[in-house]
């Protein structure tokens, strides 16, 4: 059944005209009317009478016409969540973490996300113990938390020019200041994966 054709006839059977709905939808007359007949056919019985210039509903539209608003209520409803979901102000994020994270890292992260976006909602879920990540495809997860463990760094040995003594210094780049997360991750970093 077509969810337009419901909406006409719940139009029709509350007493607006069909030339009113058809004016209302920028369809002609003859289409409402149209398709309000294949409805009555699908459904199999007669759903509409005329009056004068207004259709009334028969004992079967009125039997049908509780259930369409309810099909209509629905639909209206679930349209709504799917809009809720996708729009970037509203919906519900799903963000997994390690446990070690949960206590100081989460709320912080979601109190100040909430503060600029105060319709978003969040389901916060902690991953125990998961070499593979949550995100990706056929996943429900659209942020994930976590510590990456960084390699020990290696020892050099570096000629001084002045002196004959070697000095020992870890070999690579200078070391860096990690954002917080670094602090409670054993031997590590703390990293941000999303879903892509």
């Amino acid at each position: 059944m077509d969810v337009q054709v419901l909406r006409w006839f719940q139009q029709v059977a509350d007493g607006v005209t069909v030339t009113e709905v058809a004016e209302a939808e920028l369809v002609s007359q003859p289409a409402v009317s149209r398709a309000l007949a294949r409805l009555e056919k699908e459904v199999g019985a007669p759903l509409l009478r005329r009056e004068g210039r207004i259709l009334r509903m028969t004992t079967a539209g009125a039997a049908f016409k509780g259930h369409v608003d309810a099909a209509i209520h629905h639909v209206d409803d679930g349209l709504a969540a799917v809009h809720q979901v996708l729009d970037p102000e509203t919906g519900i994020v799903t963000v997994a973490y390690q446990p070690s994270l949960g206590p100081w890292l989460v709320p912080d992260l979601v109190s100040s996300f909430r503060a600029e976006h105060p319709g978003v909602e969040f389901d916060l879920r902690a991953k125990f113990h998961s070499p593979t990540p949550a995100t990706g495809p056929g996943s429900d997860i659209d942020v994930e938390l976590l510590c990456v463990p960084q390699p020990r760094p290696r020892l050099g040995v570096a000629a001084h020019r002045e002196r004959a003594d070697a000095a020992a210094r870890p070999a690579g780049p200078p070391a860096r200041v990690r954002h917080r997360a670094g602090a409670a991750c054993a031997g590590g970093g703390g990293a941000v994966r999303g879903a892509a």
